[in-house]
C-alpha cells in the first residue's frame, strides 16, 4: 500500500511531463515508439514541474501536499483534454519515412544489459536502502526536513548544517518530499523511485535520440554504453543527484541536435531552455551548465555558418530557462546560505602543483572510470577507430554543441577545483568520478553523433571487403 502510495504523485508528475511533450507537439491522439522518447523527456520535465509547485508550496506557506497534488491533476486532465482533440502525426516518424531496421543481435543485446542495469539497481537499492553519503547527509536529509518540518521547513537550510551543502537547490528533495507526505511516512522507497526513473529515463532519452538523428542501430548501441559503464547505475542506485542532474543536461543538448534536423522547429530548443533551467534546479553544477550551453551555442553557430539564426535560438533558450531560473534565483535570496566551497575560495588559478594534481586526477579518474574493468571510454575509442568519424556530422551545429558542452564542462570543473581552499587532493578524490558520471551521457551521445553508423558503414564498406 506505500509504494502505491509513493507511485501514484511521481506517476502524476511524470504523466505531466509526457502530455505535456505531447501536446507540444500537437501528437496527442496517436502512439509510436518515439513515445518513448517523449515519456523519457516527460518524465525528467515532470519531476522538474511537480517540485518546483511543492517548493513555491511550501515558499507560500502550505505544508500540506493536497493543494499540490490539486494543482497537478488540474495540469493533468487539462492537458489530457487537450491531447485527445490532437491528431497530428509524430515528427520522427515523418521525418524517418521507412527507416532501416536496427541490427537483430544489437537489440537482443540491448535488452539483456537494460534487464541486467535493472537487476542490478534493485540489487543495490536493497542493500543500501537510503543510498549513500550524500544521499542521507544532504538529498534526503533536506527531504525530510520538507517532510516533518511543517513551517520549519527552512531548518533544513541552517548555516549550522554548512557541512550538508544547505544551498544546494531543492528539486530533488521537494520531489521526494511531495512523495513522502502522500504516502504519509518517509518511506525509503520514495527517494529510490525518484532515482530508478532519472536513472533509465537517461538511457531512453538517449537511445531514441540518437536512433533519431544517427539510426536505430547506433541508438542501441548508446543505450547500451550508458548503461554499461557500472558507475553509472551504481551512482542511480545511490540516489545521488548527480544522475538527475546529468538528465538535465543531456535532455538540453539532445533538444539542441535535434533543433539541428528540425531547423523550423523551435520549440526544440525552448524545452532545451527549460532542461539547463532545470539542471540549475537540481544542482549547482547545473549553474555551470547553464552558461556552458549559451557559450556552446554560439560557437556551434559560428562553426557550422548558422550564425543567422542565433539571436531566436538565444530567445528561445532565454525563454524556456527563465522561469526555473527565477525559482533558482528565489532560493538561492530569500533561503540558501552562501555555498561553503565559494566561500573557501581563493587559491591561484594557475599554480603549478594544484594543476599538476588536478591534471593527474583526471587522468586517473578517466582511466578508471566506470567501475569495470575495461574504461568505457576505452569502448568508446575502439568504436570511433573502426567506424570513422562522419564529417558531414562532425559539421553539424548538434555535433557541435554536443562536443562543445563536454570539453567546456570539463575545463569547468577544472577550474572550479584550481580555486577551491580545501584540501584539493581529497576533494579530487571524493567528487571528480560523479562529476565525471554527470556527463557520461553527454560524451556518448557527442560519440555517437560523430561517429558513422553501423548501417551505412557496412553499406557503404561491403562491395570493397567482397573483391
Amino acid at each position: 500500500m506505500i509504494a502505491l502510495l509513493l507511485a501514484l504523485p511521481l506517476l502524476l508528475g511524470v504523466s505531466i511531463g509526457w502530455l505535456l511533450i505531447r501536446v507540444a507537439w500537437g501528437t496527442g491522439g496517436r502512439l509510436c515508439i518515439h513515445d518513448l522518447w517523449r515519456a523519457s523527456l516527460g518524465a525528467g520535465i515532470g519531476c522538474g514541474v511537480a517540485a518546483t509547485i511543492q517548493f513555491l508550496a511550501l515558499a507560500l506557506g502550505f505544508s500540506s501536499v493536497w493543494p499540490v497534488i490539486g494543482i497537478e491533476i488540474g495540469i493533468a486532465l487539462l492537458l489530457l483534454a487537450l491531447a485527445a482533440r490532437q491528431k497530428k502525426r509524430c515528427p520522427f516518424c515523418e521525418a524517418s519515412g521507412d527507416p532501416q531496421k536496427p541490427i537483430p543481435v544489437l537489440l537482443y543485446t540491448c535488452g539483456a544489459v537494460i534487464l541486467a542495469s535493472f537487476c542490478c539497481f534493485v540489487l543495490l537499492s536493497i542493500l543500501s536502502p537510503h543510498g549513500e553519503w550524500d544521499a542521507y547527509s544532504i538529498w534526503n536529509l533536506r527531504a525530510r526536513f520538507l517532510f516533518a518540518g511543517g513551517d520549519f521547513w527552512t531548518d533544513a537550510l541552517s548555516r549550522d548544517l554548512l557541512w550538508s551543502h544547505p544551498d544546494y537547490p531543492l528539486m530533488i528533495p521537494a520531489l521526494v518530499a511531495s512523495l513522502w507526505k502522500v504516502a504519509g511516512v518517509d518511506d525509503t522507497l520514495g527517494p529510490m523511485m525518484v532515482a530508478f526513473v532519472f536513472t533509465f529515463a537517461s538511457a531512453g532519452l538517449l537511445g531514441v535520440t540518437v536512433g533519431v538523428l544517427r539510426g536505430g542501430s547506433q541508438g542501441l548501441l548508446a543505450a547500451m554504453l550508458v548503461m554499461g559503464a557500472p558507475a553509472f547505475v551504481r551512482d542511480g542506485a545511490s540516489q545521488y543527484a548527480d544522475i538527475p542532474v546529468g538528465f538535465f543536461m543531456l535532455a538540453a543538448v539532445c533538444l539542441l541536435a535535434l533543433q539541428a534536423k528540425f531547423a523550423a522547429d523551435g520549440r526544440y530548443t525552448l524545452l532545451a531552455g527549460l532542461s539547463a533551467g532545470f539542471a540549475a534546479w537540481t544542482k549547482n553544477e547545473g549553474v555551470l551548465f547553464l552558461g556552458v550551453i549559451f557559450i556552446a551555442i554560439i560557437y556551434a553557430a559560428w562553426m557550422s555558418g548558422t550564425a543567422n539564426k542565433l539571436p531566436k535560438t538565444m530567445l528561445l533558450l532565454i525563454s524556456g530557462a527563465l522561469p526555473v531560473l527565477c525559482v533558482v534565483i528565489f532560493f538561492k535570496w530569500r533561503y540558501a546560505p552562501p555555498n561553503d566551497l565559494l566561500a573557501n575560495h581563493g587559491q591561484a588559478l594557475f599554480d603549478g602543483t594544484r594543476i599538476g594534481t588536478v591534471v593527474k586526477e583526471f587522468a586517473k579518474n578517466l582511466w578508471d572510470f566506470g567501475g569495470f574493468v575495461v574504461s568505457p571510454l576505452i569502448a568508446l575509442a575502439i568504436y570511433i577507430y573502426c567506424m570513422g568519424i562522419d564529417k558531414d556530422s562532425r559539421r553539424s551545429a548538434g555535433g557541435q554543441v554536443s562536443i562543445s558542452s563536454v570539453i567546456l564542462m570539463l575545463l569547468g570543473y577544472a577550474c572550479v577545483y584550481l580555486t577551491l581552499s580545501n584540501d584539493i587532493a581529497w576533494q579530487l578524490t571524493t567528487s571528480l568520478m560523479r562529476l565525471l558520471i554527470q556527463i557520461w551521457p553527454l560524451a556518448v551521445l557527442t560519440t555517437m553523433l560523430w561517429v558513422v553508423p553501423p548501417e551505412r558503414h557496412f553499406i557503404i564498406r561491403a562491395p570493397t571487403g567482397g573483391r
